[in-house]
C-alpha cells in the first residue's frame, strides 16, 4: 500500500508586510531554530537598502523581489540512465522549488560577501539589483577589461583553416588564474573589448562592431541628435569626455573601436546596425572609426 502524499504546510505570512514569500526566506535564513533572530537581519536589510536607495522608484521589499526574480532558475541538471551511458539532461524546476533554489542561492550569495552583519550582506546583495535602461531588472557585477583571449591558439587555426569561429560572447563568465587553474570570477564578458583584443591579437586590419543602430549619435534621443558616419580618435575621445555616449550600451563599443583602431597602421572600425553590415563594410552606412 502506498503512503499517502504528506500535506503542505501553510506558512503564515511575516508580521510586518503580511508577506508569505517574506516568511519563507527568513526560514532559510534561520540558524538553531531562531527565527526571530532572522526576522531582525531581513527587517535590518530592508532598512539599509531603503537608505541607500531613497530615491530609487521601488520599495526596499521590491528591490528584495526583484533581486530574487533574477536568480530564479529555470531548468536544471539531472542525470539520466540512457542505454548503458549517464546523460546530463536539462529539466525543468517545479515552481516551488524554483523559489526555494532563488532564495538559498540569494542567502548563499550575501553570505559570502564582505561586510560587518549579515544584514549588511543582504542589503548589498540586493543593492546590486539594479534598473537596465528599460528592459526590467538585472544583477549588477564587473564588467572586467579583459587581458587575455585563453583560447587563442585554437580560434587562430580554426580561423586560418576557413571556419566562422563564434567566441567572446556577451553574459559569458571570464577567469582568472589561481596557482595554475583558471577560475571563474563573479563578472561578465565585456564583448566588445574581448572582440577588439581577439581582433588585434589575430592582426585583423578592420574590426565591424554590429548592434541596435545604423550609426554612433551625439546629443542621441535629443532634439539635437546627429549621427556620425566618420569618427577620428581625437573627436570620439572628445565625445566621451562630454558624457555622449551610453554607459554599458554605446560608450563600450566606441571605446573599444578606439583600442583596435590605435593599436596599428591602417586599421579602422566600423560600428553600424546588424541588417546593415554588407552596406556598411561597401562604406554605405554606418560610423568609421579611424586614426
Amino acid at each position: 500500500m502506498r503512503k499517502a502524499k504528506p500535506k503542505k504546510r501553510v506558512i503564515l505570512p511575516d508580521p510586518v508586510y503580511g508577506d508569505q514569500k517574506v516568511s519563507k526566506f527568513v526560514n532559510h535564513l534561520m540558524f538553531d531554530g531562531k527565527k526571530n533572530v532572522s526576522y531582525e537581519i531581513f527587517y535590518k536589510s530592508l532598512e539599509i537598502v531603503g537608505e541607500k536607495m531613497k530615491d530609487n522608484e521601488l520599495s526596499p521589499l521590491e528591490i528584495w523581489k526583484a533581486a530574487l526574480d533574477k536568480i530564479t532558475p529555470q531548468v536544471e541538471v539531472k542525470s539520466r540512465r540512457i542505454g548503458g551511458a549517464t546523460f546530463q539532461v536539462p529539466t525543468e524546476i517545479r515552481p516551488e522549488r524554483k523559489e526555494s533554489v532563488s532564495m538559498k542561492n540569494l542567502i548563499g550569495y550575501a553570505r559570502k560577501r564582505g561586510g560587518k552583519t549579515m544584514a549588511d550582506k543582504l542589503a548589498a546583495e540586493g543593492i546590486s539589483i539594479a534598473e537596465d535602461a528599460g528592459r526590467g531588472y538585472r544583477k549588477v557585477v564587473a564588467s572586467p577589461m579583459p587581458l587575455k583571449i585563453c583560447e587563442l591558439g585554437t580560434i587562430k587555426t580554426l580561423a586560418d583553416a576557413g571556419h566562422v569561429v563564434i567566441t567572446c560572447g556577451g553574459g559569458g563568465i571570464p577567469v582568472f588564474d589561481e596557482g595554475g587553474k583558471l577560475v571563474g570570477a563573479e563578472a561578465v564578458i565585456d564583448k566588445d573589448n574581448a572582440s577588439s583584443l581577439l581582433a588585434r591579437e589575430l592582426g585583423a586590419d578592420y574590426l565591424v562592431i554590429l548592434t541596435a543602430v545604423e550609426k554612433v549619435a551625439i546629443n542621441f534621443g535629443k532634439t539635437n541628435q546627429e549621427w556620425l558616419s566618420d569618427l577620428s580618435i581625437e573627436q570620439a575621445n572628445r565625445y566621451i569626455a562630454e558624457e555622449q555616449f551610453a554607459k554599458g550600451s554605446m560608450l563600450p563599443k566606441v571605446e573599444a573601436a578606439i583600442r583596435f583602431a590605435e593599436s596599428g597602421e591602417g586599421r579602422n572600425a566600423l560600428i553600424t546596425l546588424l541588417e546593415k553590415a554588407k552596406e556598411g563594410i561597401n562604406g554605405e552606412t554606418g560610423t568609421v572609426i579611424h586614426k
